[in-house]
């Protein structure tokens, strides 16, 4: 089953970095989605660390986008748009983790 998201959320999720100042509905939606749970906001990070292996392997093209850490917002604003350049506004298709690979993956988000 795929849902599309945008790929700034995508990258966020692959990348482990969340973008200040940009909510993180877009984020946890997806490992939502991915997991086939409800995760709450405080899971979200070991969310991320599960999901975001999966998501690199689904889009290559993103794993180059990766933004820095620790920069100021004019830096993450300029990123935002660099990204919209590569990608367009189009929303890109996400593909769950697989119904045998759950489980493993969700145990591993509770152990955070």
């Amino acid at each position: 089953m795929e849902r599309e998201f945008a790929p700034e959320d995508i990258v966020q999720v692959s990348s482990g970095i969340l973008i200040p100042g940009k909510r993180q509905s877009g984020p946890l939606a997806i490992v939502r989605f991915m997991l086939q749970e409800e995760i709450e906001i405080r899971q979200l990070p070991a969310a991320m660390r599960v999901c975001g292996p999966y998501l690199s392997r689904q889009f290559p093209r993103l794993r180059r986008a990766r933004p820095k850490l620790n920069q100021p917002a004019e830096y993450y604003d300029r990123w935002l748009r660099e990204l919209e350049t590569a990608f367009g506004q189009r929303m890109l298709p996400v593909k769950q983790i697989p119904v045998d690979e759950r489980r493993d993956a969700l145990a591993r988000v509770e152990l955070f």
